[in-house]
């Protein structure tokens, strides 16, 4: 047996700094510093923060600081992550010596301060001497004889002193050097000559061999030669125990095989053909071998078999990127994988990184066949499995046969063998492993797969596809996913390609420009590559290059293929790739091109798969998805509450959206973009009418991307998106551009909006006069609605359901107006026509509550709550406990129930309401001003001044938000914070009853029911003011207003007046019978507001109980 050395290794390194200078600065390319490693090795061996803080001398935070450094570094989030980076480098053996070495050397400055404490007379001065610069070995020297108590100086001049050090050079073989003899023979001290290596000390005056030499090549390491040069320097001091007690400790702390020093003698015994002159590199190698430095030594073994590899081609390290957290996913699939053919798939879009990181994996491997299959055309795979055979055939006999085999004329039967004689080539070397790149079918790689390990023998497999459906064959139980880059990892890819600046970083200034660019850069390898190599190739700005890429030019991609070309093997660009994939797909079905425009308007997040459902059969959108994922071009959004939806990377969308209206001529007039304007219409329409706050956001960012393109869309299709996306906007808006948006719907104009498709225009109509009916445009919503119902009207029966929503939303709109009647006669109608033409009974049920809401405003409280219950009932039966609309209903509920006088029912509703509404509506919604107004109404009404105060402070501010200051909704609800200032005596009353008095004046002309309330609400004011005549025609204009309509709330005003005549009486204290008669005129006017009351309230009404308590006050 003869024995090859195949490295030898420089002496052995006894310190932390040395070892990690020579070995472990960087690992998988990524540079970390000395301090970084003593964390790291500490990390390794199980060490929490506060151990290692204690082992390293420093604070517990530092060593927080410097985990988190590292975990920014190679872009995790966990100890266990970096334990994971570290595990899967080729330097873990190199971390868990250093670890060792570090624990020894700070082991041994323990013990040289333990010796620095020991009492003396004084401390011995010595003078240093080194024949060459300062070096590592003498810096650590004499800071260790610093550490001792020992004074070191370099200073020739210094005349005292009782030792003199001269420390020789470090390389073997080297002279002393003449001028180090004459200063070692003319030193008056006393002289030791330390001595790092071999040295050559023939030729040396006989002299010289009188003084002390200590050799620390002789010792068995470092620490005991200077333990031997303490002894030495100290002669007083008893230095044993420390001594021992060191030696004990690092003999424990050390694995006996790693610190082992192998005598001449020990090589002489085991390779006795070895010459003399080479004992000392055997040794040393030896050694090195135990400490798992990295040497190697093979022996000459016929029996052994040669390693069968492909060639294995990755980046070359300044362009290549480090994936340990990937490389440690693969490695733990693997391991808990049951013996046998253990595979993994590595999945994702095509310059994800997918082949590099499967060679770089296979790298690692021991096994002694290691194989890349190309399974990205029948072609190539035949050609890289024969290969395979060819490489398996090592013996003349197995070449042999393999010749036999490629004689056989039928091509089936000779492939079958050709596979055979793999199967048992690979049988006879257990823990092979093949990778299988670039698969583009399953089914084409079928028969080369290994499937069977009694067959194919141990080994593992690992398959590299775009195609995300292989995660349900049968036959590829574990898929590993390679997704996007971080943010990190996109800089230190491009900056490496740049230039290497692990030492030198970027100025600040470029960095974020950097930063930046890389943001708009698909976050793939392959993206971010080839923008190095343009860049640093022509050097043109970050903005150019954007430029180029939105384009999509051909020549931008020649030039993008040729660096790639130069740089690699690599040559497919993101271009090419995405284009050649769309050409497939569309090859596969007529109705597929259609589809691919259709997600490449939309925003290219979140994409609700239900749309392609409206848009195509279903089964042909299964399909559609299948080649999609098929070709790593989406991924799935597993969020439940967006229900079904899928993905694609935004430079993705680009390219298909720019190859798709090339090849399919696509502009205004294009049949097949109005088709797709239509089914979002229709989708965003249903999202609407269904008030799904989730859909309806979704929808916005869709709609939004899709007027981006503005130079396809026909001025229809503008205004009918822009109608939907203005309605979505009120409905989900968080109120902090709220005077932008409601700026923006006031001039949208109807114009835009022709009959080119009537029905689709009425339809449009429909949420934009609700939502301007929201937002009090009132005359536009108006125009918006009657506009669609007269065009419903005209259409015929097939309309009168459409026409129904028509009419039930006009109706809403005369409500809020104050018309009453006529908003009672149209939602009336809607009902009747839904009763006579629908079937079911959801499109009933919002005409229902509007209805019920008109029943309130004219004083029909049981009917309103009959009718608000129906709808109720409805709702709760179709829809979830807490829909939007449910709280709607339970809000009029619960003012219906507080003009009732039910105050606990009232409280409770509207309660229950505000948590619905909490749900569905930001804070500030102009819906959530309402309720809090309510609720503050209703703490008023039972004495809880403060809470009804904070209440409708909040709602002021919200409203505030919507309205401008002199809307009358400004003036409702500032006349009920006035009410309750008044209630709680604060001053601040008057000065609203002002600004409610300025505001009402300019709203009190009408005649309806609305105007009533409002002259009552200024009557109470002038009251407040003493403005007692003013008051007067006030509250008679406002009773005139009801008694015609026979209205309930005829009451509040007739209670109101007898306090205008009460005030009055109290104000003729010198006419007796003319303040006898006001007093009576005001008890008559209490006596027929409780004669209304009773006609409409239940006799233990609050609102009778206060008449009859106010009536009983006067008379007394």
């Amino acid at each position: 047996m003869k024995v090859k050395i195949l490295f030898m290794k420089a002496p052995q390194i006894f310190f932390a700094q040395e070892f990690y200078e020579q070995h472990l600065s960087t690992i998988n390319n990524v540079h970390f510093t000395n301090r970084e490693i003593d964390v790291i090795s500490c990390l390794l061996n199980a060490r929490g923060t506060g151990k290692i803080a204690v082992l390293l001398s420093i604070d517990k935070r530092t060593v927080e600081t410097h985990i988190r450094n590292i975990m920014a570094k190679i872009d995790c989030n966990s100890r266990e992550a970096i334990i994971d980076f570290v595990e899967v480098s080729v330097k873990f053996d190199f971390l868990r010596k250093y670890y060792i070495i570090l624990q020894n050397e700070l082991l041994f400055e323990k013990s040289l301060k333990d010796v620095g404490k020991l009492k003396r007379d004084k401390a011995p001065r010595c003078f240093l001497i080194q024949e060459k610069d300062k070096d590592l070995f003498t810096l650590k020297f004499t800071s260790h004889l610093r550490l001792a108590g020992i004074e070191i100086s370099r200073t020739t001049h210094e005349k005292k002193g009782e030792y003199t050090l001269f420390v020789l050079s470090q390389s073997p073989g080297d002279e002393i050097s003449s001028s180090l003899l004459k200063k070692v023979t003319k030193s008056q001290n006393k002289v030791l000559l330390l001595q790092q290596g071999k040295i050559n000390l023939k030729g040396a005056p006989p002299e010289l061999l009188k003084y002390d030499t200590i050799n620390f090549g002789k010792q068995d390491n470092y620490f005991f030669s200077l333990f031997i040069v303490l002894k030495e320097l100290l002669p007083n001091l008893d230095l044993e125990k420390i001594t021992e007690e060191f030696k004990n400790h690092y003999k424990k702390g050390t694995p006996r095989d790693s610190m082992r020093q192998t005598s001449l003698e020990e090589v002489h015994k085991k390779f006795p053909s070895v010459p003399q002159g080479w004992a000392y590199v055997v040794s040393a190698c030896v050694l090195i071998a135990l400490l798992g430095s990295g040497l190697f030594v093979f022996y000459d073994n016929s029996n052994e078999k040669s390693f069968i590899r492909s060639d294995l081609k990755v980046p070359k390290e300044s362009a290549l990127l480090n994936r340990p957290e990937l490389m440690s996913q693969i490695d733990k699939t693997f391991r808990k994988q049951n013996k046998g053919i253990q595979t993994v798939a590595i999945v994702g879009i095509g310059g994800a990184g997918k082949t590099t990181l499967a060679r770089r994996y296979a790298k690692l491997q021991k096994g002694a066949v290691i194989w890349e299959i190309n399974g990205e055309t029948p072609i190539g795979l035949t050609k890289s499995f024969g290969n395979l055979a060819y490489a398996l055939a090592t013996t003349d006999e197995d070449k042999g046969a393999l010749l036999g085999l490629n004689e056989i004329k039928n091509s089936s039967e000779r492939e079958k063998r050709i596979i055979d004689f793999v199967k048992s080539g690979l049988k006879l070397h257990p823990n092979w492993f093949l990778i299988y790149d670039n698969v583009e079918k399953f089914s084409d790689i079928q028969k080369y797969y290994p499937q069977d390990s009694e067959s194919w023998g141990q080994g593992r497999v690992m398959l590299t596809t775009r195609d995300a459906t292989l995660q349900n064959h049968e036959q590829i139980g574990h898929i590993i996913f390679v997704g996007e880059l971080g943010n990190a990892q996109k800089l230190n890819l491009f900056t490496q390609i740049m230039g290497d600046r692990a030492n030198d970083p970027l100025p600040s200034a470029q960095l974020n420009e950097t930063i930046t660019f890389l943001e708009k850069i698909p976050p793939f390898p392959l993206d971010v590559s080839v923008a190095a190599y343009y860049l640093k190739t022509t050097n043109v700005p970050y903005a150019d290059y954007l430029a180029h890429l939105d384009r999509c030019d051909k020549n931008f991609t020649i030039v993008q293929e040729n660096l790639l070309k130069g740089a690699g093997e690599y040559t497919k660009t993101r271009h090419g790739i995405i284009s050649l994939s769309l050409e497939q797909i569309m090859n596969i079905h007529k109705d597929f091109a259609d589809l691919l425009l259709f997600i490449s308007l939309l925003d290219s997040q979140h994409i609700p798969r239900e749309l392609l459902d409206n848009y195509k059969e279903k089964l042909i959108v299964d399909n559609f998805i299948y080649h999609l994922k098929k070709y790593s071009l989406i991924s799935d959004d597993t969020s439940s509450s967006l229900g079904s939806v899928f993905s694609m990377h935004r430079n993705t969308q680009d390219i298909v959206f720019a190859n798709l209206t090339d090849s399919l001529k696509i502009d205004q007039g294009s049949q097949l973009l109005k088709k797709i304007v239509y089914n979002l219409d229709d989708y965003a329409d249903k999202a609407i009418e269904q008030e799904d706050s989730v859909r309806m956001q979704l929808m916005a960012s869709h709609l939004e991307k899709v007027l981006l393109h503005s130079n396809l869309l026909t001025e229809f299709s503008k205004a009918l998106l822009e109608s939907k996306l203005g309605v979505i906007y009120y409905a989900i808006n968080n109120d902090n551009s709220h005077q932008l948006l409601n700026n923006s719907l006031k001039e949208l104009p109807l114009e835009r909006l022709h009959a080119e498709n009537a029905s689709r225009l009425a339809r449009a109509l429909l949420p934009l006069g609700v939502v301007y009916t929201e937002l009090r445009f009132d005359e536009k919503a108006k125009e918006a609605l009657e506009k669609a119902v007269q065009i419903y009207g005209k259409g015929g029966s097939e309309n009168y359901l459409d026409l129904s929503r028509a009419l039930s939303y006009l109706g809403d709109l005369h409500k809020r107006l104050g018309n009453y009647e006529e908003a009672k006669g149209y939602l009336e109608e809607s009902i009747h026509l839904h009763k006579q033409y629908g079937t079911d009974s959801k499109h009933i049920i919002r005409t229902l509550a509007y209805l019920g809401s008109v029943y309130r405003g004219l004083g029909l409280y049981q009917k309103a709550i009959d009718t608000l219950r129906e709808s109720l009932a409805i709702y709760e039966k179709n829809y979830s406990n807490d829909h939007i609309r449910i709280g709607w209903i339970l809000i009029h509920l619960g003012n219906v129930h507080r003009r009732l006088g039910n105050l606990k029912q009232a409280k409770d509703t509207l309660e229950r309401g505000l948590i619905i509404f909490q749900k569905h509506f930001p804070e500030n919604h102009v819906s959530m001003g309402l309720v809090w107004a309510y609720l503050g109404g209703y703490y008023r009404e039972v004495g809880d001044y403060e809470k009804s105060c904070n209440y409708l402070e909040h709602s002021l501010r919200i409203h505030q938000k919507h309205f401008h200051e002199s809307h009358v909704k400004m003036g409702w609800i500032l006349f009920h914070l006035a009410s309750t200032y008044k209630a709680m005596g604060n001053n601040k009353a008057q000065k609203l009853f002002d600004k409610v008095h300025e505001i009402y004046v300019t709203h009190c002309d009408g005649d309806n029911i609305e105007t009533a309330r409002i002259l009552r609400n200024m009557a109470k004011i002038c009251i407040e003011k003493n403005r007692l005549a003013e008051a007067e025609n006030y509250i008679h204009r406002s009773l005139k207003i009801l008694q015609s309509r026979q209205h309930v709330e005829a009451y509040r005003a007739l209670k109101t007046l007898g306090e205008i005549l009460l005030k009055k009486s109290a104000q003729s204290p010198n006419n007796i019978q003319e303040s006898h008669d006001l007093k009576n005129q005001a008890i008559d006017k209490f006596n027929q507001a409780l004669k209304i009351a009773e006609q409409h309230f239940p006799k233990d009404s609050v609102h009778i109980q206060k008449i009859h308590a106010r009536v009983k006050n006067i008379q007394n």
